[in-house]
């Protein structure tokens, strides 16, 4: 219920930037030097709520051991849409349409997109969690995969793959995205053999 309730206040206050925003392009409501302040405000409160949210859904027991986890996939995700606000700012800007207003927005998202990407791994927000009964992996969102889901564990060329009933499997870049490779390996082969779990090592 808290995560659902940190969603919807994030949400609740881009909506806000958003209708703020509008109201001071279309109306004599909020006028140049009070939007400033508007901003400011909204732009803190949609950080605040960021930050809360990254928080609250990578939360563990603090007796689990997480494993930094930084993929490729992640930062790429985010440079992608970091460089793509920066540019849609840049454009409202120039464009000096009356919607212009709306590249603040654009910035600020941006910036606390910046901020929370760092902050994500300052804090290690990016983890591969074994838990007794589950695997934890949290990038771009979390995933809980658990031990009775699982048909088998496979390790290939350094990449580790969860590999479902379904057939369907979940990949851990432990050749490249994980720098505590030897007492996370330690810890999944013991977690297997507690699950009866069939674990693969294939060169």
């Amino acid at each position: 219920m808290k995560s659902v309730l940190v969603v919807l206040i994030k949400n609740f206050v881009l909506i806000s930037m958003v209708i703020a925003h509008m109201i001071f392009a279309f109306t004599n409501y909020i006028g140049y030097k009070e939007s400033k302040y508007v901003f400011l405000i909204f732009g803190f409160l949609y950080f605040i709520s960021a930050i809360t949210e990254a928080i609250v859904f990578s939360r563990l027991a603090s007796n689990i051991t997480k494993y930094p986890y930084l993929t490729d996939a992640f930062l790429t995700k985010r440079f992608l849409k970091i460089i793509i606000l920066v540019c849609c700012g840049t454009v409202l800007i120039i464009s000096g349409s009356i919607v212009k207003s709306l590249s603040y927005l654009c910035f600020t998202i941006a910036i606390t997109e910046t901020l929370l990407t760092i902050w994500r791994w300052i804090a290690k927000l990016n983890y591969v969690a074994i838990d007794h009964d589950a695997i934890h992996i949290s990038t771009n969102k979390k995933i809980t995969l658990f031990a009775d889901e699982l048909e088998k564990i496979e390790i290939r060329h350094g990449i580790t793959y969860l590999v479902k009933k379904n057939k369907d499997s979940e990949a851990i870049r432990t050749d490249t995205s994980m720098k505590e490779k030897s007492p996370f390996f330690f810890q999944l082969k013991e977690w297997a053999k507690t699950n009866s779990l069939l674990l693969i090592e294939n060169e």
